[in-house]
């Protein structure tokens, strides 16, 4: 079941077993009691999909860039601002790593591209890949926690995303030379 982000902050949230990788390095699974993704407000995507790691990573920004236009955005922030105190909360003994960074468009969350992510343009038509400069809607996850020598980094998940992109793949210009005219009405083309 899918949370709207202006829902989050009344969630709760279910910590699992820690899963142990090497002596230095767990994983502790978290889900939010009841869903399985958040659907999140309109978001910037400054710089498009990209794969870090020797390519086999691929990642995405997005950002509250229009943060100061959109009461949604800010209600979302705080949201994940509260997540973040719950975890603070939970693992005192650990320094817990903000996953809110601030970049040059505001505050972003980076997610990590989950390998059958689905991307659609604004016209609900499946597309390859999300560019630089535009605005998305995304169903995110909160994955869990890698625990990694006293550290914790909080890993979040992008599933879906919904592109504000119309991509056109015909001619779709109007041609003065062949536009009906009346006997009342000559259009002339203006160059």
């Amino acid at each position: 079941m899918i949370l709207h982000h202006n829902k989050l902050s009344q969630s709760s949230f279910i910590f699992k077993k820690k899963l142990k990788y090497s002596d230095e390095c767990e994983f502790i699974p978290i889900k939010i009691k009841g869903y399985t993704a958040i659907q999140t407000p309109l978001m910037f995507i400054p710089y498009g999909i990209f794969t870090i790691h020797n390519k086999n990573k691929k990642i995405i920004d997005i950002t509250f860039y229009n943060l100061e236009n959109d009461t949604q955005l800010n209600h979302f922030k705080q949201s994940l601002q509260k997540i973040y105190k719950v975890i603070k909360n939970k693992y005192k003994d650990l320094n817990v790593n903000p996953f809110l960074k601030e970049t040059p468009f505001n505050e972003s969350l980076r997610l990590k591209i989950d390998s059958n992510a689905l991307f659609y343009n604004s016209d609900k038509q499946l597309i390859e890949n999300i560019r630089s400069n535009c605005y998305g809607r995304f169903l995110i996850q909160l994955s869990g926690l890698w625990v990694i020598n006293k550290e914790i980094w909080v890993q979040w998940i992008l599933i879906q995303g919904k592109v504000n992109q119309t991509i056109q793949k015909h001619f779709q210009f109007l041609d003065l030379y062949l536009v009906p005219q009346s006997s009342s009405c000559k259009l002339e083309p203006y160059f």
